[in-house]
């Protein structure tokens, strides 16, 4: 069953995936090209907001970040279009699935792809706020790795205005195992306080989770030394009460992935990345440099 809007041919036998707040199917533009198409509905209050910020995506041109080529608003059926980047390659979490040793071959060229669309969104004054293999697509290309990794879903993400670039975030959301630990800090009369450095820490848990993959399996960030108890929370949680006990503090450097000098400087960056201390984190833009070295 193929659907037409404006130029845009949509198949809804055929689903690529799901986001926060919508639907994507396969489509092709008016020449023929791949293409995939989102549908939101356009009453939900969640699926405005992700309207809003779309409508600010499309000003992003990089390589590492989905380009999104037009939104149609068809008001009498309450539906929001997006039309947008195809990336032949999928997510990197099912991506790593069934093409567990091409990542395993390219992974260190993919996380400097990330680092570099991260840092990109930064200098943008965005925050993505919910950085995970699901929302890296990767493309396909000619070349000697022939992947391009490309951050997608801004549903969540908060967008600056130079006056407020390094505003506080107080909204309570994403995708709990990459939360960071200051969005555990609950227990307080007061909002929850946090900055655009929480991408750094769900990129790096990312990472971890890449370097730890196993065939056939889910990318899952894992910890080091987690008591019995501890081992079905969100890191970040853990995290968070070790330092509100004066516990130890917890690690996830463990990384499976045989040792290198690559191997190594990318645990440091992890380690670093997922400190407890937001300001001991490493920026965005530090990561690509460390990476390119």
């Amino acid at each position: 069953m193929a659907l037409q809007i404006g130029t845009f041919t949509i198949n809804l036998r055929k689903k690529l995936g799901r986001g926060h707040f919508g639907t994507v199917y396969p489509a092709t533009d008016r020449y023929g090209y791949k293409i995939a198409a989102k549908q939101l509905e356009s009453s939900s209050r969640a699926a405005l907001m992700e309207l809003e910020n779309t409508r600010r995506q499309q000003n992003l041109l990089h390589e590492n970040i989905v380009k999104i080529f037009d939104i149609h608003i068809e008001e009498a059926d309450e539906e929001i279009w997006m039309f947008m980047e195809f990336c032949s390659g999928g997510d990197l979490n099912n991506y790593s699935k069934q093409n567990f040793h091409d990542l395993q071959r390219i992974k260190l060229n993919l996380m400097k792809q990330m680092a570099t669309g991260l840092s990109y969104l930064h200098e943008c004054r965005i925050a993505h706020r919910d950085i995970k293999p699901e929302n890296i697509l990767l493309q396909s290309q000619p070349g000697v790795d022939g992947i391009i990794a490309k951050l997608t879903d801004f549903g969540l993400a908060k967008f600056h205005s130079p006056a407020a670039e390094n505003s506080v975030m107080t909204t309570n959301l994403g995708t709990q195992i990459y939360k960071a630990p200051e969005f555990w800090d609950m227990d307080t009369e007061r909002k929850i306080h946090y900055h655009k450095i929480v991408d750094v820490y769900a990129l790096a848990l990312t990472y971890q989770a890449i370097l730890n993959a196993e065939e056939g399996k889910n990318l899952r960030p894992t910890a080091q030394g987690c008591l019995p108890d501890e081992h079905y929370q969100p890191i970040g949680l853990v995290m968070f009460n070790r330092q509100k006990h004066k516990e130890p503090e917890l690690s996830v450097a463990n990384i499976t992935a045989m040792d290198s000098r690559e191997i190594r400087g990318i645990k440091n960056i992890i380690q670093r990345g997922t400190s407890v201390r937001p300001g001991d984190r490493p920026i965005a833009a530090q990561i690509v440099k460390q990476l390119k070295v």
